[in-house]
This record gives C-alpha cells, sequence and structure tokens, in this order.
C-alpha cells in the first residue's frame, strides 16, 4: 500500500509530461494520446490493487 500511490502519482505526473512535450506537435497527437491511454489503464490497474488491501479490516 506504500508503493501503490506514489506508482500510480509516477504515472500521472509521466502523462502530463508527455502531453506538455507532444500537444504542439500536430503529427505526435496520437502518441500523446496513447501514452496519455496506457498511463490511464496502468494507473486504473494498480489503484485496483488497493481494494483487497482496503477490505480485509472489514472481512476480518
Amino acid at each position: 500500500m506504500i508503493l501503490t500511490m506514489p506508482a500510480a502519482l509516477t504515472l500521472v505526473v509521466h502523462s502530463l509530461r508527455r502531453r506538455r512535450q507532444f500537444r504542439a506537435s500536430p503529427e505526435k497527437r496520437f502518441r500523446m494520446g496513447m501514452t496519455i491511454g496506457n498511463d490511464a489503464i496502468d494507473a486504473a490497474a494498480i489503484l485496483l490493487q488497493l481494494f483487497p488491501v482496503l477490505m480485509m479490516p472489514v472481512c476480518a
């Protein structure tokens, strides 16, 4: 749980940096969209791993 939030935050920062880098160039917009989409899917997968950890006190 300690590393999950920094890992998701790292993906958000990566996505924002790529957006700033590629938004001015029209020919690189597809690459920007793919990068942001992949980062969003990865962040969702990382954050979904928190649910079992957070449910443990409820189940116990």
